[in-house]
């Protein structure tokens, strides 16, 4: 059902439960953090009302934006978190920011895992 670059379809069906708008966003979403630069297969973390974040095989996280409409929100994100990561006091609370991909809506910043409980 998902794209063969999905690590864990299992976390993503147990998402898709709650949020089954995802379905049809989900090959597009993937398309489109493959073609900013991550490496497959992608692991799922979770989704917003903006965006998908995944980690990559490469370690790298990616948040893509879920659709057309939440591009600006994701660049203003992506500018956010590049200023962020200058101040001495904020950088070391959050992901450390990598790159803003306009064409394709995504950020490349630092993977960040939380445990499950």
């Amino acid at each position: 059902m998902y794209p063969t670059a999905i690590a864990n379809p299992d976390d993503l069906d147990r998402t898709v439960a709650h949020v089954p708008g995802l379905v049809p966003q989900v090959a597009d979403i993937v398309s489109r953090a493959l073609s900013a630069g991550a490496t497959a297969p992608l692991t799922f973390l979770g989704v917003g009302m903006s965006g998908a974040v995944f980690c990559d095989a490469s370690g790298r996280g990616w948040k893509v934006a879920r659709d057309p409409g939440a591009v600006r929100m994701l660049r203003e994100e992506a500018r956010w978190l590049e200023v962020a990561n200058a101040v001495p006091f904020v950088r070391d609370h959050v992901a450390r920011f990598g790159a803003w991909h306009e064409p394709e809506g995504v950020i490349e910043r630092e993977c960040v895992r939380y445990a499950r409980n």
